[in-house]
């Protein structure tokens, strides 16, 4: 009885290592890998007691800030000449996600009418930590986007890209304000590496008619545009002369798999923060 005993037990061991071994490499084998196991473990133990773990994406655009230019060193130190993943930093040093930063900045507001909720977004709250993001991470992205035009000076992609980042919006789809005070120069260089592109050209006519026009409506609710920098709107119009001369526009979105690349080394578990 006690062997039948003792070889239960130990085929029960068993069982219990076989399959501790097949959910390490099924885990492995996902997008957060084994981090994320051992992330799921500390929540339910010690998590119980210091508190769960918080994801990058759901954290303070600050703490995003902090955590992704300490990781992004951390990579890049490994790789200090890989254009693709440098360029894959600048590009998550342009802004924070915002999902998480939208959702602590809206209310809901239920209507007596019976529709509803609505809701109720406080928008400067948002630009506002939208902001701490940028003046921490701005210049950090600049520098890693010119370094990986260095590196890689006849990859068009990496103009395309570094273009795109002389400017502060959502993302990289959306233009703003510049990022970079040199914006002009830089997409001037470009277009020496990528010289049929009317990108540059367009986004150097969106920048400049932001800062030329002012809007405003009258009583009538009527809009009302007064061109404020008539030096501003002259070099718009000789951008977009330039612009109907060149035989495509092209964007940068294949260039994104250098995101892909880098979130791929990166510890997004991170309880640092």
């Amino acid at each position: 009885m006690r062997r039948l005993r003792l070889l239960l037990m130990g085929g029960f061991g068993l069982l219990i290592g076989v399959l501790a071994i097949r959910l390490i490499i099924v885990a492995s084998g996902t997008e957060t890998g084994a981090d994320g196991l051992l992330m799921t473990w500390r929540d339910a133990s010690v998590g119980q007691i210091v508190g769960p773990s918080v994801p990058v994406s759901q954290r303070t655009a600050a703490e995003q800030a902090e955590f992704w230019l300490a990781e992004t060193d951390r990579i890049l130190a490994d790789a200090p000449d890989d254009a693709e993943l440098i360029m894959g930093a600048a590009i998550v040093l342009a802004s924070p996600t915002m999902d998480a930063i939208w959702g602590r900045n809206t209310t809901f507001e239920a209507l007596t009418s019976g529709f509803g909720p609505i809701p109720r977004t406080d928008y400067e709250a948002i630009e506002k930590e939208s902001r701490q993001f940028d003046e921490r991470c701005r210049q950090r992205c600049l520098d890693l986007a010119e370094k990986a035009t260095t590196l890689e000076p006849d990859n068009p992609i990496w103009w395309r890209l570094r273009a795109a980042l002389q400017f502060r919006g959502s993302g990289l789809s959306q233009i703003d304000e510049p990022r970079n005070p040199n914006w002009p120069a830089v997409l001037e260089e470009a277009v020496g590496h990528d010289p049929d592109n009317a990108l540059y050209d367009y986004l150097a006519v969106f920048t400049l008619w932001e800062a030329a026009f002012k809007v405003e409506y009258d009583a009538s609710h009527n809009c009302l545009i007064t061109i404020q920098d008539p030096d501003g709107f002259a070099r718009a119009e000789t951008h977009i002369d330039r612009a109907q001369t060149k035989s495509l526009i092209r964007g940068y979105a294949s260039g994104m798999s250098a995101v892909d690349k880098l979130l791929a080394r990166a510890n997004l578990w991170s309880t640092d923060c």
